[in-house]
């Protein structure tokens, strides 16, 4: 009877040993997938904030363009303007009156004054190509900024 009680001991003790080891297994398996769905979560957090900044950057991107489409129909603008003021200002009717001296004077006016709207046109359309460079060179820069916080 002895040997018989050893052997159940035996067995009994094997098998306690196999449920507590199933037992730890299993809540390592749990503590693992806990930790994975952190790392997930952390990972949606910080895609959600990239995709936020995206598209705030895309809002200013729009703006951007609209300022600098409204530059440019305002130098179109100008353009038609001094258009009008050139040809009203060669085809008055009044010219029989003036000597040819006065008509030469309004026309070097009007010369000047054409000279002068174009360089304001000009100056305007740099500014309009500084901001649209200085928009492409933040674009590459935030697009830097992410290829290094991606690695």
């Amino acid at each position: 009877m002895r040997a018989g009680v050893s052997v159940l001991l035996l067995v009994a003790l094997a098998g306690f040993e196999s449920v507590l080891s199933a037992s730890l297994e299993a809540v390592r398996g749990q503590e693992l997938l806990d930790e994975t769905a952190d790392e997930i979560s952390d990972l949606q957090k910080r895609d959600d904030g990239m995709l936020k900044e995206a598209e705030a950057e895309e809002g200013e991107s729009v703006e951007d363009g609209n300022f600098m489409e409204a530059m440019r129909d305002e130098i179109e603008e100008m353009t038609q303007e001094e258009e009008t003021m050139v040809a009203h200002m060669t085809r008055e009717e009044d010219t029989d009156d003036l000597t040819d001296e006065e008509a030469a004077a309004e026309v070097d006016t009007a010369v000047e004054s054409l000279e002068t709207m174009e360089e304001e046109s000009k100056e305007s359309e740099e500014h309009v190509e500084v901001e649209e460079i200085k928009a492409l060179d933040e674009d590459s820069e935030d697009a830097s900024q992410e290829g290094a916080l991606e690695e």
